[in-house]
């Protein structure tokens, strides 16, 4: 039998360099994690206004950046000076980082 070595899975995480320079090492998701991020993609299909919009995205921005290594964390309020295309390149990266196996 092949064998199967979880320690390979568990410690693949996303290089992120934040703007000021810092590095994150941004880990996988939990189930738990997963769900709630989901349940953002869910509301943000069906919310109609701007605000509620950039709302959910620096929650989902959150939730990402705070399921780091390093134990930096961060308020949804950090991210609401954020350009927004650093704000989608945030969420779409992390989406494409938790295909990986």
């Amino acid at each position: 039998m092949k064998k199967l070595d979880l320690t390979t899975l568990v410690n693949k995480v996303w290089n992120v360099t934040m703007m000021d320079g810092s590095a994150l090492n941004i880990n996988k998701p939990t189930q738990k994690q997963l769900l709630l991020l989901d349940s953002y993609t869910n509301k943000l299909d069906k919310v109609e206004s701007t605000e509620e919009k950039l709302n959910l995205l620096n929650e989902a921005t959150t939730l990402i950046l705070n399921n780091n290594q390093e134990g930096v964390t961060y308020q949804a309020s950090d991210f609401e000076e954020m350009p927004i295309n650093i704000l989608y390149a945030i969420y779409f990266g992390y989406i494409d980082f938790m295909k990986e196996s």
